[in-house]
Order: structure tokens, then sequence, then C-alpha cells
């Protein structure tokens, strides 16, 4: 088989589909956290359960929105890995892997990048 050709099998339906879901997931890392939290915090800030007279706040609902935004990059994750194990298993190809694998690496760096160099500009005082 070609590459040309194992390229067109990775791409064709079924797997084509998977491909672009494990695709997608992978994409899914870092913004659907960072969404979750968002939601999260806008949730507990309207309904404000714990009669809060404060709520600007920064750490006012902390731990509920790190749960939510821990929960969906575990539902995240877990769902990539599974999605890559079926890939793997259906098309029998690394080739197959290499997209989705490469889009998680980069979410991971530039999400631990970011956190980085989000504390070095807290700890300079900016």
């Amino acid at each position: 088989m070609t590459d040309s050709q194992q390229a067109d099998s990775i791409h064709s339906a079924p797997h084509g589909r998977l491909h672009a879901v494990s695709t997608v997931l992978g994409s899914l890392i870092i913004p659907a956290p960072i969404l979750a939290s968002e939601l999260a915090e806008a949730i507990m800030d309207s309904a404000n359960p714990a009669g809060l007279e404060q709520l600007n706040v920064p750490l006012a609902y902390l731990s509920e929105i790190l749960v939510t935004s821990l929960a969906v990059l575990a539902v995240v994750i877990i769902a990539f890995l599974v999605s890559l194990v079926m890939l793997a298993m259906r098309t029998k190809s690394k080739r197959a892997l290499a997209l989705p694998i490469t889009v998680a690496a980069i979410q991971i760096v530039v999400g631990v990048l970011s956190l980085v160099f989000s504390q070095i500009v807290s700890s300079a005082g900016g």
C-alpha cells in the first residue's frame, strides 16, 4: 500500500469520522476546561448559593470552579484516549494517530507555558 493509499484509507468513513473526533478531542484539552470554569464561575456568581456578600473576590467559589474544570478535563482526556485506542484498533496504523496526538501535545505544551508565564507575570507584580 502506497503512502497516498494509506492516507486515503485513514480518512475514509468510518475511520475518517473517528479520526476527526480524535483530533477535535485533542484540540479541546485546554479550551474545554477553561470554558467550563468560566461557566461555573458565572453560574456561582449569579446563583450565589453560599450567600456571599462580596462576589468580586477572585477566590469566592474557587473549589467549585476547580472541581468543574478538572472534571471536564478528565472527561475530555478519557474520551480522547478512548478514541485513540479505537482509532488504532480500527486502522492498525500509527500514522492515523499522528495528527490527534500532535494536536493534543501542542495543546498541553501551550497550556503549561501559559500557566508558567502567568505565574511569572503575577510574581513580578503585574
